[in-house]
């Protein structure tokens, strides 16, 4: 199971090495409350480990990632990031923009495209409402772990692994989704046309 799965239950992120069986997403709907808005913010986390290779280009900004978080999220993404966690720890995350039940040509995913695109995450302020957001809180994070704990006390022969902890990750990509769907509506377009991806990693990042 991934991040998207059991994040979307928690009220928070990340991923897990447990199997994708429909076993397994049943109990989890039975441990923990669902809980998602109609209108989707898909995130996902890889699993810690993975050796990553960024060229940076103004501070967070990076041009390119490489093939294994390439390969892992299954896209190129429009934006690679990458910070230090409250640990001290190197992470690294890819977003892309998609379209929500549009074609690729309809006019408000492009205009939303075109404004995500144009995002220069190193500058990109994040509002206080979003850095207060319970999901990105220490009790957040003390919740998540209690979860995962108790999972794989539950079931020794599919444990969950947590990624390591990126509330900044996700707090850029709520602020970046709030400054696209604001711009949107300002163009008189509809701002549900879209949602944004995001996978990420922290533990060994090469520079």
């Amino acid at each position: 199971m991934d991040e998207d799965e059991f994040d979307r239950r928690l009220k928070s992120s990340a991923p897990a090495a447990a199997p994708r069986t429909p076993a397994l997403l049943h109990a989890l709907d039975d441990l923990i409350a669902e809980s998602r808005s109609t209108r989707r913010r898909r995130n996902r986390a890889v699993v810690a480990g993975m050796s990553l290779s960024l060229m940076l280009l103004g501070g967070t900004s990076a041009a390119f990632a490489a093939e294994p978080l390439l390969a892992w999220l299954g896209f190129e993404p429009d934006h690679v990031i990458q910070h230090v966690n409250s640990d001290g720890v190197d992470c690294a995350a890819g977003m892309i923009i998609r379209p929500e039940g549009v074609e690729l040509d309809d006019p408000s995913f492009l205009a939303a495209q075109e404004i995500f695109r144009g995002i220069d995450f190193a500058k990109l302020e994040i509002p206080e409402h979003i850095r207060n957001d319970e999901r990105y809180s220490d009790a957040a994070r003390t919740e998540k772990s209690k979860a995962i704990d108790e999972w794989n006390a539950a079931h020794p022969d599919a444990p969950m692994e947590p990624a390591g902890w990126d509330p900044q990750a996700g707090m850029l990509q709520a602020a970046a989704f709030e400054l696209v769907t604001e711009e949107v509506r300002a163009r008189g377009l509809d701002e549900t046309h879209f949602s944004i991806e995001a996978g990420g990693e922290c533990g060994e990042v090469e520079q």
